[in-house]
């Protein structure tokens, strides 16, 4: 008789094929859901989605045994039916915990006890089960690429990057948290700074919160690496943090919630517009419209679902587009359970028409800012416009800002001397964000032609 295990297995791809256009059509329609529970284990944690939303990664765990177990779950199956990723030949205990998993959900990395109860970082897909990734890495595999060629973790020696090409390459003294999805960013910790490490500037320090000791930790970075999260130290509390290149470290608030007071993010959207982790007990979510917000109290006031008998304590994880959610939290019987929720919006987007002055660039011209010229549709006022928020490809905020109400055209001009990783030969795309009121962001691309 096969194994509920091994029968998951074989359904895959007839679900995927009878299944999965009509979960996609419904990517934005709310929803909340429970993953289970396991015999014999009483708490389960939902910690990794794919891209898709389609595959949850998490692990099992039981008070008697103090151990956890890795487990990957469909978001079509019955709650409970959890296909475990097994373990080491050799090993003892057969603990394992997450790190990290690919875009399709088809490789997933992680932790697991060998002979003692030393861990090893791990690397798994259906066909090749639980493969140690290298026997001379030890300690941690914390994160995947999107096409599961490329694994970034931890030792003694420092952060890692491995692939299936060139093997090890150590990159210096910390810990690794997460990379983005074609592997070429990579963030952790050095000493008690995060940092956020390229190719081409090695680690490189974000710095922390104003007051408080000087302490920080990066734990997530969005899939084309621009945006980062994690928690940092102010005078007050330990807060969550967002940072970009244009905005450097921001302080995401705390959810008051006595007796403690803290807040921690552990994962971002593409677009760096969605941030999840807990806060003083209770999942949060965060959003520059917004703010922090309790998920739990999003799902039931916006969006209309029952959880009644819920806590939702922990956000580990969200899709790239922002609409899928992983977690645990307390279930109705007070069992920790993981769940997955999905989520329309949160903010309303609009296009706008950006027109870039000059059309053409000579890079050895002196001209010292590039000028956008922003138009938005019918019904938005361009003096609605938050001058503050108004950004360049995600990276470069605006020197400046003027408003012509009569026109209905906003002007932003952007410092050329920080345009320098983006002005580069050929038709360069530049894209211009930012904020209304009422829960509404823009975006508009316009193009100007560089040459040497």
């Amino acid at each position: 008789m096969k194994s509920r295990s091994s029968l998951n297995i074989m359904l895959v791809g007839v679900v995927c094929i009878l299944l999965g256009s009509h979960v996609n059509s419904q990517a934005q329609t709310p929803s909340f859901m429970g993953i289970g529970g396991s015999a014999g284990y009483n708490q389960t944690y939902a910690t990794k989605i794919s891209d898709d939303g389609l595959v949850v990664a998490g692990a099992t765990s039981s008070d008697w045994s103090g151990g956890s177990y890795a487990f990957r779950w469909m978001s079509w199956s019955v709650p409970g039916w959890f296909e475990y990723l097994g373990r080491l030949p050799n090993s003892f205990l057969g603990w394992s915990s997450l790190g990290g998993i690919s875009a399709d959900g088809s490789v997933i990395v992680g932790n697991t006890t060998g002979i003692l109860i030393d861990w090893y970082p791990f690397r798994w897909t259906p066909l090749t089960g639980m493969v140690l990734l290298d026997p001379l890495l030890g300690k941690s595999a914390a994160g995947v690429s999107a096409d599961g060629s490329i694994v970034t973790g931890s030792n003694a020696d420092g952060v890692f990057r491995w692939s299936r090409e060139g093997g090890i390459e150590y990159l210096g003294a910390g810990a690794a948290s997460d990379l983005s999805a074609d592997g070429s960013v990579i963030v952790g910790y050095r000493g008690s700074e995060a940092f956020r490490w390229t190719q081409g500037t090695g680690m490189v320090g974000l710095g922390d919160l104003p007051g408080g000791p000087f302490m920080s930790y990066a734990h997530g970075v969005s899939a084309d690496g621009s945006a980062v999260v994690g928690i940092g130290w102010t005078d007050t509390y330990a807060k969550a943090f967002l940072w970009t290149q244009a905005t450097g470290m921001v302080d995401l608030g705390i959810l008051p919630e006595p007796p403690v007071y803290y807040s921690e993010a552990h994962a971002v959207s593409n677009d760096g517009s969605v941030v999840v982790g807990y806060s003083s007990g209770r999942a949060f979510i965060w959003d520059p419209v917004n703010g922090m917000r309790a998920l739990q109290d999003v799902l039931v006031s916006e969006f209309g679902l029952d959880l009644t008998g819920w806590t939702l304590t922990l956000a580990y994880d969200i899709t790239p587009d922002g609409h899928t959610i992983v977690g645990a939290g307390y279930n109705p019987d007070g069992r920790t359970e993981g769940w997955i929720a999905v989520i329309p919006d949160l903010v309303r987007r609009i296009n706008a028409v950006v027109d870039v002055d000059p059309d053409i660039l000579t890079l050895r011209s002196a001209i010292p800012q590039i000028t956008c010229y922003i138009r938005l549709p019918a019904g938005y006022s361009v003096a609605n416009i938050d001058r503050n928020s108004v950004l360049l490809n995600g990276q470069v905020l605006a020197a400046s800002v003027q408003i012509d109400t009569k026109k209905q055209v906003a002007t932003a001009k952007f410092n050329r001397s920080a345009m320098s990783g983006i002005l580069v030969p050929g038709v360069v795309q530049l894209t211009v964000t930012g904020k209304l009121p009422d829960r509404t962001l823009f975006k508009g691309v316009g193009t100007i032609t560089v040459k040497n």
